[in-house]
C-alpha cells in the first residue's frame, strides 16, 4: 500500500503512463496538488489493476497526448472522493478521467473545464457510478475525423449510473458532436450499454445533436 498525504507533484513527465504516479497495487491519495504533469496515458495518475482512492486532492492542468488528461485506469477500482479535477486535457479521450475497464466511483467533488476530442470530462468502458459530483464546463472538441466531438462531459461505453449530480455548461462542439452532457453507446455491436440517471440536474449543455443526453 502506498499512501500520499498532502503531496505536491508538479511538471513531471512519463513516457508511458502516469505523469506523476503509476500504481498496480493499493494507492491512497489524500489531499495535495497534482498539476502540470504529462504522459500518454493518465497525465497525473495511472491505475493498472489495483485500487486507487483519491480524496480531497486537486488535479489541475495535467495533459495526456492520448487519453486520460488527469487519471487513467486500465483495470481495477478507482474511487474519487471530493476530488477536484480541473483544466486537464487529452488529445483523444477523457480530458479528466478515462476508465478502460473495471470500476469507477465518484462521490462529491467536481470535474470541470477539461477537454478532449471525445468525453471532455470522463470516458468509461467499465462500470461507473457518479454520485453527487458537479461536472461543468467540459468540452468534447472533436477533430477532423468523422464521429468525434461526442460527449461534452461523459462518454459511457458500458455501464453508467448518475445520481444526485449536477451537469451544466458542457459542450460537444465537433461538427458531428452528440451529447452535450452524456453520450451513451458503444461502437461494438456485441456490447450493450446501460445508463441510469436519478435525481440529477442537467442544464445549459450544448451539442450539434442532443444537447443533454444521447443514449444508444
Amino acid at each position: 500500500t502506498t499512501t500520499l498525504t498532502n503531496a505536491t507533484f508538479a511538471n513531471n513527465t512519463a513516457s508511458n503512463a502516469g505523469g506523476a504516479v503509476a500504481s498496480a497495487g493499493t494507492l491512497n491519495v489524500s489531499g495535495g496538488t497534482y498539476s502540470g504533469n504529462t504522459s500518454p496515458s493518465g497525465g497525473a495518475l495511472y491505475n493498472n489493476t489495483g485500487t486507487m482512492t483519491v480524496s480531497n486532492a486537486s488535479l489541475t492542468g495535467n495533459t495526456s497526448s492520448n487519453q486520460g488528461g488527469a487519471v487513467l485506469q486500465q483495470a481495477g477500482t478507482t474511487n474519487l472522493n471530493g476530488a477536484t479535477i480541473t483544466g486537464n486535457t487529452a488529445t483523444a479521450l477523457g480530458g479528466g478521467v478515462v476508465i478502460i475497464g473495471g470500476v469507477l466511483n465518484t462521490s462529491g467533488g467536481s470535474i470541470s473545464s477539461n477537454s478532449a476530442a471525445n468525453a471532455g470530462a470522463l470516458y468509461s468502458a467499465g462500470t461507473a457510478t457518479v454520485d453527487g459530483t458537479t461536472i461543468s464546463n467540459n468540452t468534447g472538441s472533436g477533430t477532423a475525423a468523422a464521429n468525434t466531438g461526442n460527449a461534452g462531459a461523459i462518454y459511457n461505453a458500458l455501464s453508467l449510473t448518475v445520481k444526485n449530480a449536477t451537469l451544466t455548461g458542457n459542450t460537444a462542439d465537433g461538427t458531428s458532436g452528440s451529447g452535450g452532457a452524456v453520450y451513451s453507446g458503444s461502437t461494438n455491436d456485441n456490447v450493450t450499454t446501460s445508463l441510469k440517471v436519478d435525481s440529477s440536474l442537467f442544464a445549459g449543455n450544448d451539442a450539434a445533436a442532443a444537447s443533454a443526453i444521447v443514449a444508444g
